[in-house]
Parts: C-alpha cells; sequence; structure tokens
C-alpha cells in the first residue's frame, strides 16, 4: 500500500491565503487532462539538492523510530492488523530518506521466498497473489511488496520518489526478488508506474482488469494492485543508474 499522505480533512482556508496558494500553483496544472497529470505536475518541479539527501537501508533505531513517527502520521493504518505491521516492521527491509540525522520519509519492503512463504499486507485483504499471478508459485518465484511509501510535504518531489525506486530495485536485486507489488489508488499508482519505469523497472503495470478487495473502513476508497519485473540483466542496471544522475528529466 503506497501512501501518498496528501489527504487531509476538510477546513475553512481563509480567503487570502487560498487566493495566494491559487497564485503559486503553475499555469500548467490547470491544463492538465486528469488526477494523474495533476500530480505529476504539482510534484516534478519541487528543487531537490540531491547531494544533501541519503538514501539507504537501515536498522538503526533512531532511525527507524523518527521514519515510523512518519507513516503512524500520515498512513492509513488498520486497527486489524496491528500484528501483522509489527511483523512487517521488525522482519521487513526498510529503507529511509535522510538529511543528515533528520529522517525526511522512507519505504518497507518486505520479501516473500520460496523457502519462506509470507502473506503480504495487501493479502491481509484476502486478496491471493498466488491465484492471480500463477508464475510466482509455478515458477518458484520470490516476489516483495512496497509499501508505507512516505514523504514530508516538503520533499514530495518527482526527483525523492525516483530515487527511492531506484534505491528499492537495487535492493530488490540483492535479494534475488523477481517481482514487485504494491497497491495504491488509480491515479497514484499510474504515477507510480512513470516512475517505475524512469527507474529501470520498465516491465510495470497497472492492473485495472483485478478487482481488489477494498482496505478495513476505507469502502469508498479503491485500490489497485501495482507490479514490475525486476530485471537482472545489465541494460536493467544502466537504466537504473541512468535514472538516478538525470533524476531532474521530465517523466513521459
Amino acid at each position: 500500500m503506497l501512501d501518498h499522505g496528501e489527504l487531509v480533512p476538510s477546513m475553512v482556508v481563509p480567503k487570502h491565503i487560498l487566493v495566494k496558494a491559487i497564485r503559486e500553483i503553475p499555469a500548467s496544472v490547470f491544463d492538465a487532462q486528469n488526477e494523474e497529470e495533476v500530480l505529476f505536475l504539482r510534484h516534478k518541479n519541487k528543487p531537490y539538492e540531491k547531494q544533501e539527501i541519503t538514501f539507504e537501508f537501515t536498522r538503526d533505531p533512531e532511525l527507524l523510530h523518527q521514519y515510523f513517527n512518519i507513516y503512524n502520521a500520515q498512513c492509513t493504518l488498520f486497527p486489524e492488523y496491528f500484528e501483522e505491521e509489527k511483523e512487517y516492521n521488525r522482519n521487513g527491509h526498510i529503507l529511509v530518506v535522510r538529511r543528515g540525522n533528520q529522517v525526511m520519509g522512507g519505504a518497507r519492503l518486505y520479501v516473500c521466498t520460496p523457502r519462506h512463504k509470507r502473506k503480504m499486507l495487501m493479502e491481509l485483504t484476502g486478496f491471493n497473489l498466488n491465484e492471480h499471478f500463477a508464475e510466482l508459485e509455478q515458477k518458484q518465484i520470490s516476489y516483495a511488496e512496497l509499501s508505507r511509501l512516505v514523504l514530508l510535504p516538503d520533499y514530495r518531489g518527482v526527483g525523492v520518489l525516483k530515487d527511492i525506486i531506484v534505491n528499492v530495485y537495487r535492493k530488490c536485486r540483492a535479494l534475488g526478488v523477481d517481482r514487485l507489488f504494491a497497491t495504491s489508488t488509480l491515479p497514484h499508482s499510474r504515477l507510480y508506474k512513470k516512475i517505475f519505469n524512469s527507474a529501470g523497472l520498465m516491465d510495470s503495470y497497472v492492473h485495472t482488469e483485478l478487482d481488489f478487495p477494498y482496505y478495513p473502513g476505507y469502502d469508498d476508497v479503491k485500490y489497485y494492485v501495482l507490479s514490475a519485473v525486476v530485471h537482472k540483466s545489465s541494460h536493467a542496471v544502466a537504466a537504473s543508474t541512468a535514472s538516478e544522475t538525470a533524476h531532474a528529466v521530465t517523466l513521459e
């Protein structure tokens, strides 16, 4: 479940603040044809000083504490899955995005291998990955779920998101993962698909044909399955490296 952390409760905004906010929105956003394009245009030009930001998978308790605080504040959490969340945090691979010792966000990677069968967060809804992706069982494929991807508001730019995915991709390769899965709303899934492609995960798909069950208590929010093949060829590695060094290039 990829959490974008942009949904906030309705509130009354003073007129002068609203006018100022509208004036700061790029004109191109008003010409966007759909929500996916609006999301991309909103985030693509955020300043990103790459040399000041570190992306790393860590077990450092202080860094993890900061990351968990961010995701507890931003994520859609389900009381029904509290124990499972603790398991995912304990045995998952946690990527943090930090500037010095200050964490600005991160993501969680949870892996299932033929020898260590595990139920993913997305499968707690009753969805079964093996039923819809038969090759996982038939070919004894290792796969992973990317979830709890969160960033503080000032860092929600395409450049940061892309470098998160590049580092997740490299971790998947190091762990021998062949397939990567995630869930999100349709506009965000399509945005993440673009970012996946730019990071070297070229065979990525938003599975609109699959009827993914609603998460508990969120019957009005429809989520979709996003999948990607983790290529291990030198071409894929080159694409990933090129993406990292060209993070300011517009995604198309």
